[in-house]
């Protein structure tokens, strides 16, 4: 957006920028087909991590219909403008990445565009940590490290030389 309503919400960035990538289309159209589609691709990836930890097809399913059908999630739907469903997408695809055991270099992209898409998933990293301490312990810090090294340096891209007129509260 041009201008900023509340300082916050200014540094919500990906969304914007995808609706804004979306051809043939004006934003007021694009930014819901954005939202929904993040939120299909949230289900999509809750369903692959979900079957990654075992469970059988038709749980998974269930689990998913669970999460489409909650009031979270009706809120993410009814309010596109508001909510952040692309960064609820990109925090499942940070935990699904964790179960593959994905590299690092990965779970930092994937938590760089959670904090381009909303900022609050810096508060989830130490997953990361927690994630990798019972199988690799000796890396376990140090791949924690790098990626909310790199997730900080984003937040602080964004505030300090993207948004550095905008004075949160």
């Amino acid at each position: 957006p041009t201008v900023f309503t509340v300082a916050p919400w200014g540094h919500r960035i990906l969304t914007p920028w995808l609706a804004a990538a979306v051809p043939f289309l004006p934003i007021n159209v694009a930014f819901p087909m954005v939202t929904i589609g993040s939120f299909a691709l949230a289900c999509l990836l809750l369903f692959a991590f979900l079957r990654r930890r075992g469970h059988r097809p038709w749980a998974a399913s269930l689990g998913v219909a669970a999460f489409a059908l909650s009031p979270p999630v009706g809120e993410l739907v009814a309010a596109p403008f508001l909510v952040e469903p692309l960064g609820c997408a990109l925090l499942i695809a940070l935990l699904l990445a964790l179960e593959m055991g994905a590299g690092v270099v990965v779970l930092a992209l994937v938590a760089v565009l959670g904090v381009l898409a909303k900022e609050a998933l810096v508060l989830f990293l130490p997953v990361v940590y927690f994630a990798s301490a019972k199988e690799r312990r000796a890396h376990a810090a140090r791949d924690a490290a790098f990626v909310l090294a790199a997730s900080v340096a984003t937040l602080l891209l964004l505030r300090l030389v993207w948004t550095p007129h905008i004075h949160t509260p």
